[in-house]
């Protein structure tokens, strides 16, 4: 999706910057993300991938998330060198920042699993699919 985004956004102008709620050509007929609410959710997961690399994420991994009742979302893991409960609020704070749009905003929050994984975060998105986000440390 970021080759097809940079394709698209020549010349350094980007349409995450001119148009934040158009959903580009290529994200349209990605056929992963059938669903114009996906492929929004997609579209403001790239335009956030510098956000994560800025606050020190070493490794970023996204799939579909097609587990009922939003079968069309998605999850995104991200992975930290080091992160202490005010950094993980940093980052939370910083994607869900008004600032950016769409906005995000933290739906819910899910309890630990099994295997002593963090809680993962169910993000909504305004006339978008949902992001279930989950923070590591590596």
């Amino acid at each position: 999706m970021l080759s097809a985004h940079r394709v698209v956004c020549p010349r350094s102008t980007c349409i995450a910057e001119t148009s934040p709620h158009v959903i580009t050509v290529a994200e349209q007929f990605h056929t992963t993300h059938p669903a114009d609410r996906a492929l929004l959710a997609v579209s403001s997961a790239v335009r956030r991938l510098g956000i994560f690399l800025a606050l020190g994420a070493t490794s970023i991994d996204t799939w579909n998330w097609i587990i009922p009742p939003t079968p069309d979302g998605m999850v995104i893991e991200a992975w930290f060198p080091s992160m202490t409960v005010s950094e993980q609020e940093q980052i939370l704070e910083t994607l869900c920042s008004t600032e950016l749009s769409p906005v995000w905003s933290i739906d819910q929050t899910w309890p630990r699993g099994k295997r002593n994984a963090p809680p993962y975060y169910v993000l909504t998105i305004e006339g978008a699919a949902d992001i279930q986000l989950r923070l590591f440390q590596s």
